[in-house]
């Protein structure tokens, strides 16, 4: 969205510039975002919100050639507001035999001397307060001393926790339309069943390992059939297509997200597959 046009500048008999008439300075991504969230998105009535994500929705489906060719395909788990819907997208490609990965986040520990930003979530976006994506004190059991401090000798190199995603895969309509929310009002996968469930990235879970001996082959590998019957086979990993959310888009397309950063993370690990 661009600014309101900002007031005329008050006339001068000075030939010297003032910051006063000045162009107006764009204004700065963290403070963007929360103006377009707080004044924008959160009034938007819930009519308006389905209406234009039922448009989205048939234009990806009707007039997207990438979505016809996938066959494996990621779409976000909108939020109770200020997002476009998603709930079509993902019961139409279950319905076409597309394999389906959804957004989890999981906790992975760094070192403490690691390089985070100022804003504690490495993002690069400003350092802007965000939700679930700072790092957490760990708790006794996630504390790693690493032996130092056995002989008594300086301070235990404690690891600091952080939030990262992976898309993880949603294997039927049934399951999905029986996904309980999270404590934002998204609906999730159950935390218990991400170690048995394929990793886009490749692998199983949300490490991405390789699958262990008397594990479920069709979790384990991603063999098995759609709901049209077809087969599928997410052994290499790797996605035909990604449906991403976004606070607000330009006329270039490019994206504003939520300020977290996990899509930034996400992308660059898919596409040097294998990264942690």
């Amino acid at each position: 969205m661009s600014p309101s046009p900002s007031s005329p500048a008050p006339t001068s008999t000075s030939t010297s510039t003032s910051t006063s008439t000045s162009p107006t300075q764009p204004q700065p991504k963290p403070s963007l975002r929360t103006h377009l969230k707080t004044h924008l998105l959160a009034s938007l009535p819930e009519a308006d919100v389905a209406s234009q994500s039922h448009r989205a929705q048939e234009t990806i489906l009707q007039r997207l050639p990438a979505w016809q060719q996938a066959s494996r395909v990621s779409i976000y788990l909108a939020m109770p507001g200020g997002e476009a819907r998603t709930e079509g997208l993902v019961r139409a490609a279950l319905g076409e035999g597309k394999v389906v990965f959804v957004p989890v986040l999981c906790r992975e520990e760094i070192p403490s001397n690691a390089g985070v930003g100022k804003g504690g979530d490495g993002s690069g976006l400003g350092g802007e307060k965000q939700e679930g994506s700072q790092s957490a004190s760990a708790d006794a059991t996630g504390n790693d001393v690493g032996g130092a401090g056995q002989g008594g000798a300086g301070k235990s190199k404690k690891k600091k926790r952080k939030m990262r995603m992976e898309m993880l895969r949603l294997h039927s309509l049934q399951e999905f339309e029986g996904l309980e929310r999270d404590s934002w009002g998204i609906p999730s996968l159950s935390p218990s069943s991400l170690a048995g469930r394929e990793n886009a990235r490749g692998g199983v879970g949300p490490e991405g390992r390789p699958s262990r001996a008397g594990e479920e082959e069709e979790e384990m590998t991603g063999e098995g059939t759609g709901d049209d019957g077809k087969e599928v086979d997410g052994k290499h990993g790797g996605l035909d297509l990604i449906v991403v959310p976004g606070v607000a888009f330009d006329r270039e397309m490019a994206r504003m997200g939520h300020g977290a950063g996990f899509y930034d993370g996400f992308l660059t690990r898919l596409v040097t597959r294998g990264a942690g």
